[in-house]
């Protein structure tokens, strides 16, 4: 009720709002690409890290980091995602679609709600698991499923700086700051957001061409592997080449919570291919 008085005295409740009834749970997600031939037999299985501090703690960004795994054996698709096929096949649908839902504590998966879009970062951290995507995709269109992506765990860590997550600062305040070490993450694995080509002072102290900023979103840096663990430990290994001189800003804790979350998924018969 406070918060309810809050918003009414700011102005920033100006229109209807809707309850929505808590339920306690695990949240997750799975999406899939879809085509004029339907869907590709690999769905993407996620669990995102929406809050700003470790521990799902301070502001919701919208995603600090995400952990996700492709798999031709995903139960929830086949529960949440396969029944909408011929409603995408009569609205020409043509694209990626994910569904996040509650795992409550009996089991059932509840929908929160629907992308239809590719998600950021969801969509840069799948290009560490992604063939070339010019073939498969035109593939899709035309009605056929060549999409064969790698099957390992990709973790992906969003590296912000100042004023994250309030970006109030002016264009000029956060332009320029260099991306050092950049050309020491693997290629695909190093995903930039608001950065441009520029110029910074190098080791001789002279003046090199570098990756620097255009923004707060700065980039996501991303790590693959056989389980959990070991596509986390490959991502924060590959964070830490990565130097930038205005107080960078991650989470440390990207994937934690899946160590306690997937037996309980697990005995209730979801995400059975993935491992911590």
């Amino acid at each position: 009720m406070f918060m309810l008085l809050k918003w009414k005295k700011l102005g920033i409740m100006k229109s209807e709002f809707i309850f929505q009834e808590f339920t306690p749970g695990i949240e997750v997600a799975v999406g899939g690409w879809f085509g004029k031939g339907g869907f590709s037999k690999y769905f993407l299985e996620n669990f995102e890290h929406k809050k700003l501090m470790n521990g799902e703690i301070g502001v919701n960004t919208g995603e600090m980091g995400t952990v996700l795994k492709y798999t031709d054996n995903s139960s929830l698709a086949e529960h949440l995602l396969r029944p909408l096929e011929s409603k995408l096949h009569r609205a020409n649908y043509s694209g990626y679609i994910d569904v996040a839902v509650i795992i409550d504590r009996k089991g059932r998966p509840l929908p929160l709600e629907f992308t239809t879009r590719p998600g950021w970062p969801l969509f840069e951290i799948q290009q560490a698991l992604h063939p070339d995507p010019v073939g498969w995709m035109l593939d899709s269109l035309n009605g056929w499923d060549t999409f064969k992506p790698s099957t390992k765990v990709a973790v992906g860590v969003v590296m912000t700086m100042p004023d994250f997550p309030y970006c109030n600062q002016t264009q000029k305040e956060k332009e320029g700051y260099p991306l050092y070490g950049w050309e020491k993450v693997p290629g695909k694995n190093l995903h930039l957001s608001q950065v441009m080509m520029g110029e910074a002072p190098d080791d001789d102290l002279g003046m090199s061409p570098v990756p620097v900023t255009t923004g707060e979103c700065v980039c996501t840096i991303s790590g693959t592997g056989d389980t959990v663990s070991a596509a986390q430990a490959m991502a924060y290994r590959n964070l830490d080449r990565i130097e930038l001189p205005n107080s960078p800003m991650y989470r440390t804790d990207i994937g934690d919570r899946i160590k306690d979350q997937l037996p309980d998924l697990q005995d209730d018969g979801w995400m059975l291919d993935w491992k911590f």
